[in-house]
């Protein structure tokens, strides 16, 4: 996990069942974001986003494996990485000032990760978008949601004015499934829930409903039901939201 420390305890791994330290590594200050593995298999890393940078790590030892400065001015950095491929997979990141990134782990470049692209028109602010097939998926920096092509970056698609929020303040809260008849679920900050198909040929809506307050929530979906908190500030409350059509 991301531990946060400049005393080469940036990321820290524990025993899960003891909570015995098995390693720390890196000299970072933690962000917001979550570490994700890569795939298993051979070069299998920890890839995670910190304060001022992505990392790649050994997951076994803690090595860090290679380091892609990304500094900003609040180091506001939220979005998980999302991952396409294995081996040498494509990391998709990103961040308000930085814009959206491909990485790919590269033993032959100077730094180990070679930059494979960089659109600052599809630049995440605080939302965490998804990958289905070899399409990114997520909110941009204008209210809008993208869909980017993860290998070389090319924008696919934008369906503008997508929330009405300001730009500063969206936030888009996804949960998704794979395969031929794919579908996303997405609460909007101003607490609409919508219904939709992610599919690179363009955006199709199949439904909205207004679910909840202003939130910037990251709902949670299993059995049939969707969990959100609600409100930005004070209490809020939990919702729990049957959506099985039992």
């Amino acid at each position: 996990m991301s531990v946060g420390s400049t005393n080469g305890a940036g990321v820290v791994c524990f025993d899960k069942r003891t909570g015995a330290v098995r390693w720390s590594s890196g000299n970072e200050v933690a962000a917001y974001a979550a570490p994700v593995l890569t795939p298993p298999g051979p070069g299998r890393q920890l890839v995670n986003f910190m304060a001022d940078a992505a990392l790649g790590f050994d997951p076994d030892t803690g090595r860090v494996l290679w380091r892609h400065p990304m500094k900003t001015a609040f180091a506001r950095h939220v979005m998980t990485p999302v991952l396409f491929g294995s081996g040498q997979p494509v990391i998709v990141l990103g961040s308000h000032q930085v814009g959206l990134v491909g990485l790919t782990p590269d033993a032959a470049a100077d730094s180990g990760v070679r930059q494979r692209w960089i659109r600052r028109d599809a630049a995440p602010n605080f939302s965490c978008g998804f990958g289905i097939g070899r399409h990114y998926y997520g909110l941009g920096p204008s209210s809008d949601l993208v869909c980017v092509e993860a290998d070389s970056g090319s924008l696919a698609w934008t369906e503008e004015n997508w929330t009405s929020s300001s730009a500063d303040k969206a936030h888009a809260g996804f949960v998704w499934s794979g395969g031929d008849d794919a579908r996303s679920i997405a609460l909007l900050d101003d607490g609409q829930l919508i219904l939709w198909a992610p599919r690179p040929d363009g955006y199709r809506e199949l439904g909205r409903s207004q679910v909840a307050r202003g939130n910037w929530c990251s709902p949670a979906f299993a059995g049939g039901r969707l969990y959100l908190r609600d409100g930005l500030k004070g209490p809020g409350q939990l919702i729990c939201l049957d959506l099985s059509g039992r």
